[in-house]
């Protein structure tokens, strides 16, 4: 049996047995933030995701989250589902995806979600998932890379700011999305961005039987230490009081590069 082979199977009967012990399919969702009681028609109900030295557990039991990046702000509403059953069916079992703040707060002060194109429709995406039965990791930024525009970041806030841009030793700007994390404007912009979309990441997580199982702030964050850990959870309070309810966690890509 080849490495390949293993992982899907592993995948498949690890993951598939301890969600079920934690009742994956229970007849009755629990009830979270915004809903009513929901229908016992076999809505999955997600265990939460704990790790350790050695690897996540669900339940107490070993596995691999085997995930793949999926923007629904990139892919038709219609085709959501349509490209996750056949996912789940490869041994997939977690879906990550960006939260834009650039789309999601066009203008300043506007913040826009939902829609029938699910461009905007995080919910959405995020009661699609579940009931593929598939967790999700939550990745609100605020800088997301990505190919989108601005880093993710606002273009409002990228053109309107030029006050916030981090500034090279010559004292031009390093580029018009690169912001500096200390500047006081942008903690404030930042800070009503996160006001607004950790309240709707909290109503889907594994706290209410939900799939946002974890939470990734920023991308690719260079220069990772516990310093910077505790700098950021200390100015993004939500982070640091865990409003998701769901594991926060950071990327440090940028280290290998």
């Amino acid at each position: 049996m080849n490495r390949r082979t293993f992982n899907k199977l592993f995948a498949l009967g690890g993951v598939s047995s301890s969600l079920k012990e934690g009742s994956m399919m229970a007849e009755a969702a629990a009830v979270g933030p915004g809903e009513g009681r929901m229908s016992t028609d076999a809505i999955p109900r997600f265990a939460p995701v704990h790790f350790d030295a050695v690897s996540y557990r669900i339940n107490e039991k070993p596995v691999y989250l085997y995930s793949g990046k999926f923007h629904y702000f990139r892919v038709p509403k219609s085709d959501w589902r349509r490209r996750m059953d056949p996912f789940r069916e490869a041994g997939g079992n977690c879906v990550a995806t960006y939260i834009p703040w650039y789309l999601h707060e066009p203008e300043e002060g506007k913040f826009v979600f939902g829609g029938e194109s699910g461009v905007l429709d995080l919910e959405g995406f995020l009661r699609v998932a579940r009931e593929a039965g598939l967790y999700v990791m939550a990745r609100p930024g605020p800088y997301q890379y990505s190919e989108i525009n601005y880093a993710g970041l606002p273009g409002w806030l990228c053109e309107n700011y030029p006050e916030l841009r981090a500034k090279k030793l010559d004292g031009d700007s390093v580029h018009t999305e690169s912001v500096s994390y200390i500047h006081p404007l942008f903690l404030e912009k930042a800070r009503k961005w996160f006001n607004h979309v950790a309240p709707i990441i909290a109503a889907h997580t594994v706290s209410y039987g939900r799939p946002v199982a974890l939470t990734q702030l920023d991308n690719e964050m260079t220069g990772y230490t516990s310093g910077t850990v505790r700098w950021i959870t200390t100015r993004f309070p939500w982070a640091s009081e865990n409003r998701t309810g769901a594991t926060p966690g950071f990327c440090a890509s940028n280290l290998a590069k």
